[in-house]
Parts: structure tokens; C-alpha cells; sequence
């Protein structure tokens, strides 16, 4: 860390201590963003598999959308892993809140939305999810609006919890789940406001049962046993969605209400995937441009 001076603090807490913070190369002068990992000692087992899964992961990924892994430094004796990250000047959570107009530009949210799932193309095409997609962890560079995903705080955030996690606390995190995430942003990227703002899981699944319905048949029953469910029963739920959102939305195009009842589809076996959300009528509205 020698070569690095430290600027601010920009994440979370662990046991009341900041892990992460911006730095700038004392040398080259780019700023990274930095999350620490902090090992319990030297003698427990190591790294957990899912950080490293996630390290190797980092390590692989070379795509404009996806912020890159610079450098990793291990201090064995504090125990300590640091991540250095690609940072950008701001994320999309604090451009909502500082520049609501910009932010809910409808061109800028289409070419936004765009980026942000070719991004989560590059973990799904090798069967990996994200996990924990959030506006916080959408960064923007102000000067060409370019997204770059990033996973920096390691908190999964009720409000963009798919359903099939908080009904099933033993339920992997699949690309299913990162579409609701991404339709979670969607939504507040045209509202200024989360669609589900739920401080306790018990709250979301209030919130979600509100815009979706009921769907315990679709989160507790195994993989596979009943099938997606009937499809009588899903253009129910789907014609639910849409009449909510329109509410919600009023001034929305039926094209970008139906990209985001599909995202925010609670049956994950028909949620919506990245390759098709891509193909979806909503881009091909008009041609992107991301100045309001």
C-alpha cells in the first residue's frame, strides 16, 4: 500500500471500521477504489471460496462495463486482502439524489440500462451472477456517461432482493435474481425513487406481493418438480405487473413497461434473461444517446 495515498472513505463499515476508501497512485496518479477484506487470522482457513471465486472472476473479465480488478495486495500481517478497483467520479445512486433531472432523462436511462446489461452479460456468458446489483454499484464517468458495474459493497440491499431470496434464505444467487435487481434499478431510474424501499426482508416481500401478486408457488417449491408453472397463471401475473407499472409510470411507452414486468417477472424460470433484455424492443425505440 506503500504506493498509494489514501483519500476518503466511500463504503460500508465492518465491526465499526470503514473497508473501503479511494486512493490515488502516488506515481501514476489514478484514482481506484479499494475494498478490503478482512481475514479473521492467519490461521483460520483463508480466504472464503466465494471471494476468491469472485477474485478469479475480477481477474478474467476485460469489458468497458465492467470495472476492472487493478491490483490485488495482501498484508499478512494485519490479515488483510485490499482490492484495488476501477473508479469512476460518481455512481448512479448519487446521480439520482445530486442530478435528478439528468438522471431520469429517458435517453440517458435507456443508454444506461443498455450498458448495465452488457456488463451482466460478460458474468452470465460464463455462468456467474453478480449477486449484488444496486445503484451504488453502477459507476458513471461524468465526462461520457460510460457505466462500469463494480461490487463494492458486499451487502446484498433488501430493496433489490429478488423474491426467491427472501422466501428461501438457502437460495443461490442466479442470473435470475440479478434481472429483478436490474429491474429494481430500471424502476427507480424512472421514479427518482427505489421501487421496493424495504428496510427489513419481511417489508419487501410486502412490498414485491403489492406490485406482483402472490408467488410462494414460485419460490418454495424445488427446481424443477412443478415445472415454471401454468402459463394462464404467469399471463396473469404479467397482466398484474403491467396494470401496476402503468400506475406507477403513467407516461411510460407499453415497450419499456413490458421490458420492466419481465425483469420484475417473480417466477425466476421466466424471468427475462440478459440475452433477451438486450434484444428487447425497448432499445430499438430510436437511436441511443445518452445527452438529456
Amino acid at each position: 500500500m506503500d504506493r498509494y495515498e489514501r483519500l476518503e472513505n466511500i463504503g460500508w463499515k465492518e465491526n465499526n471500521r470503514p473497508v473501503q476508501y479511494k486512493y490515488r497512485h502516488m506515481e501514476i496518479g489514478n484514482v481506484v477504489a479499494v475494498k478490503t477484506l478482512v481475514m479473521q487470522s492467519s490461521d483460520d482457513f483463508g480466504v472464503p471460496c466465494m471471494t476468491l471465486r469472485k477474485i478469479s472472476l475480477l481477474k478474467e473479465i476485460e469489458h468497458q462495463n465492467v470495472a476492472r480488478l487493478l491490483d490485488i495486495i495482501y498484508d499478512e500481517r494485519l490479515c488483510r486482502i485490499h482490492l484495488m478497483l476501477e473508479y469512476a467520479d460518481t455512481d448512479l445512486k448519487s446521480l439520482i439524489q445530486v442530478n435528478p433531472v439528468r438522471a431520469t432523462n429517458r435517453r440517458f436511462i435507456r443508454n444506461t440500462l443498455e450498458q448495465i446489461l452488457r456488463g451482466l452479460y460478460c458474468y452470465h456468458s460464463i455462468n456467474f451472477a453478480h449477486g449484488n446489483l444496486n445503484p451504488t454499484n453502477v459507476l458513471l464517468d461524468r465526462t461520457n456517461l460510460t457505466v462500469k458495474l463494480t461490487d463494492l459493497d458486499w451487502i446484498i440491499t433488501p430493496s433489490y432482493k429478488a423474491p426467491e431470496l427472501l422466501c428461501d434464505p438457502s437460495a443461490e444467487i442466479t442470473p435470475a435474481t440479478d434481472m429483478f435487481s436490474v429491474g429494481c434499478i430500471f424502476a427507480e431510474m424512472l421514479t427518482r425513487k427505489p421501487l421496493f424501499d424495504a428496510k427489513t426482508k419481511y417489508h419487501e416481500i410486502v412490498s414485491i406481493s403489492r406490485l406482483v401478486g402472490s408467488f410462494d408457488s414460485y419460490t418454495t417449491d424445488p427446481p424443477g418438480e412443478n415445472g415454471p408453472g401454468p402459463a394462464s397463471e404467469d399471463q396473469e401475473t404479467t397482466f398484474r405487473i403491467t396494470r401496476n407499472l402503468e400506475k406507477i409510470i403513467p407516461d411510460f411507452k407499453p415497450a419499456g413497461i413490458d421490458l420492466l414486468s419481465r425483469m420484475l417477472c417473480p417466477n425466476p424460470s421466466r424471468r427475462i434473461t440478459v440475452e433477451e433484455a438486450l434484444k428487447h424492443s425497448y432499445f430499438k425505440l430510436g437511436v441511443l444517446n445518452a445527452n438529456p
